[in-house]
């Protein structure tokens, strides 16, 4: 099942206590002007397969307990908010990932490629406009 509300003026905090359809595979929330943290709904929907929650106000830390649940997640962006803190190290737990995008946000801290590298169907990833630190290592050639 597919739910894309993209594209329109919906705004404010999504509630905590959300409940969609656990038959939610594509859900598609991006260019509204949604606010707040993430809901803590979105932790259990084991069956998703794309996320995209781009282009609205999302602030924020993202828990670690986020990827917990998404075994089958192959797109995920949260491009263009204003997520802040580090990126989580549990985004390894999500083995599908084909896609990331986490630009344009306020992440910052280290990142450790050896959980990017762990992800061994990743194919596009974007923390582009963040306020990552670090060096480059030398694997970075694997991409």
């Amino acid at each position: 099942m597919v739910l894309s509300l993209s594209h329109n003026n919906f705004n404010g905090s999504i509630t905590p206590s959300l409940t969609l359809s656990s038959t939610i595979q594509n859900l598609n929330l991006s260019h509204n002007g949604f606010s707040g943290q993430i809901p803590t709904s979105f932790l259990n929907m084991s069956s998703i397969r794309s996320l995209d929650l781009s282009h609205n106000s999302f602030s924020g830390h993202i828990p670690q307990s986020f990827f917990d649940s998404y075994n089958f997640l192959h797109y995920f962006s949260l491009s263009n908010n204003m997520f802040e803190g580090q990126i989580p190290s549990r985004i390894s737990r999500c083995s599908s990932l084909n896609s990331i995008d986490l630009s344009n946000n306020r992440f910052t801290g280290y990142i450790d490629f050896a959980i990017v590298w762990s992800l061994s169907r990743l194919r596009q990833l974007d923390f582009s406009s963040d306020v990552l630190s670090g060096s480059l290592p030398n694997g970075i050639s694997k991409f």
